[in-house]
C-alpha cells in the first residue's frame, strides 16, 4: 500500500533544472551574457575534410565553409531570444532572406548550424 501523499510539489525540478521561474532581469543578464560569449571567431571540424569558421561582431556575422563543397555567408544579425537558459536565437539576415537559428553554450563551446543543410557544428572559439 502506497502512504505517500502528493504535496504538489514536484520531486524532480531539482533533477531537471527546475526552481523559481526567470524573471525579466535573469533573461536580459542571460542574453547579454551569451551575446558577449558569441563575439570572436568559432571553428568547427565536421569531419570528411570539412570545417567550418564562424565570425561574430556586435552586428554582423560571416560564415566560410572549407572542403569539397564549399560556401560563405554573411551579413547582419540581431538577437531574437533567449532559448532556455543556454541560448539565443539569432536572425540572420543573409542574401537568399533571413534565417533564424539557435546557437547554444556549453562549456566553453557553441552548438550552431552550419552552412552544410541539417548538419549543427560543435564550435571552439580561437
Amino acid at each position: 500500500m502506497n502512504t505517500q501523499t502528493n504535496t504538489g510539489s514536484d520531486p524532480f525540478s531539482g533533477l531537471l533544472g527546475g526552481g523559481r521561474p526567470l524573471t525579466q532581469n535573469d533573461k536580459d543578464a542571460l542574453v547579454r551574457k551569451y551575446k558577449s560569449a558569441l563575439v570572436g571567431t568559432w571553428t568547427a571540424d565536421l569531419g570528411n575534410g570539412v570545417s567550418e569558421e564562424l565570425v561574430y561582431t556586435d552586428s554582423t556575422y560571416s560564415a566560410k565553409l572549407s572542403g569539397p563543397a564549399p560556401a560563405m555567408a554573411s551579413g547582419k544579425y540581431t538577437v531574437a531570444g533567449l532559448v532556455g537558459t543556454r541560448g539565443l536565437k539569432l536572425r540572420l539576415d543573409t542574401a537568399a532572406g533571413p534565417r533564424t537559428v539557435t546557437a547554444t553554450f556549453e562549456d566553453g563551446e557553441l552548438q550552431h548550424p552550419t552552412l552544410q543543410q541539417g548538419v549543427t557544428g560543435t564550435y571552439r572559439k580561437k
